[in-house]
């Protein structure tokens, strides 16, 4: 575990191997209606996580997965960002797509953003595609305009 950015409201925290996010805050993943099968979770999972001060309560989440392809080498894929409702609109799911966005950069491996829900999509689409101006990632799925 290590504290990345801290604010006010929240601190941010890698989680890798992904599997002590899963014990230690399982039930809170719920609320965040962050759904997972257990064979999802792999190994090659990073969760980017928000949490309180004291870490009794996970605020948000960015699930990024690492992927193997033939023609593109190993690749993040973008999973899930889920910030709880009772705390969205306080920059807490900024923070941790920023951190996504840089953790992305520093690890120089290919991003595919292509997996976005509709309701993602709108959401995050203005703040995606300045971060990837920002930081210039690799993109190999959809472009972020298209989203």
């Amino acid at each position: 575990m290590k504290i990345l950015k801290e604010n006010i409201d929240h601190k941010i925290i890698f989680f890798n191997p992904s599997s002590k996010i899963l014990n230690i805050y399982i039930n809170q993943l719920k609320e965040l209606k962050y759904f997972y099968e257990t064979e999802d979770i792999n190994g090659r999972n990073i969760f980017i996580c928000a949490l309180t001060h004291d870490n009794k309560y996970l605020l948000g989440i960015v699930d990024l997965e690492i992927y193997e392809d033939s023609h593109f080498g190993n690749y993040y894929g973008l999973k899930y960002v889920s910030v709880n409702k009772k705390y969205q609109g306080r920059g807490i799911g900024k923070n941790l797509v920023e951190e996504m966005f840089k953790f992305i950069k520093s690890q120089n491996i290919p991003v595919s953003f292509s997996s976005f829900t509709d309701e993602g999509s709108k959401k995050l689409r203005s703040l995606f595609i300045r971060l990837q101006n920002k930081y210039k990632l690799n993109n190999i799925g959809r472009n972020l305009e298209e989203l």
